[in-house]
């Protein structure tokens, strides 16, 4: 992950930085800030940590469009019964932490790309799993059907 970062470009007196906006777009342009100027070096570090902050804060989310403001009730409201409900919130846990991860906090910041990291992400996941259980039932003398059922919790 990119963070804010000042540098100087050839021939030029300025201070230059780089940085990725709320959408997690990258940018590059001139601080405006002399480098041969403290005053102007000191703005220029002030300006880097001040768009460094905003990139870990990301987008805020308001009006309740946050992943923990809808999901359970969506949740609750589709899922028929209890059991279904259940897993379906033991799967959105993982799904969650993942996004929380990837400073993802609303739909709105989710991108076509990033999910097919998760799918990817899950799937490298799920065959590092399989092969942890291989392991074990060879060592332990099990059988793989004795966890396939237990296999689904771990995604």
């Amino acid at each position: 992950m990119i963070m804010a970062y000042l540098y100087r470009k050839n021939r030029s007196p300025f201070w230059y930085i780089q940085y990725v906006d709320s959408d997690r777009k990258k940018h590059d342009k001139s601080t405006g800030f002399r480098a041969d100027d403290p005053n102007d070096t000191v703005k220029a570090k002030i300006l880097r940590a001040e768009l460094e902050t905003k990139e870990y804060q990301r987008v805020p989310v308001v009006n309740g469009a946050a992943w923990d403001t809808w999901v359970p009730k969506f949740l609750a409201r589709h899922c028929e019964t209890r059991e279904t409900f259940v897993r379906y919130e033991d799967a959105w846990k993982w799904i969650a932490l993942w996004l929380q991860r990837q400073r993802i906090h609303a739909p709105r910041q989710l991108t076509y790309r990033l999910g097919v990291e998760y799918v990817d992400a899950m799937l490298r996941s799920c065959r590092t799993f399989q092969a942890c259980v291989r392991i074990f039932d060879d060592e332990a003398g099990f059988q793989s059907r004795d966890f396939a059922g237990q296999a689904g919790q771990f995604h």
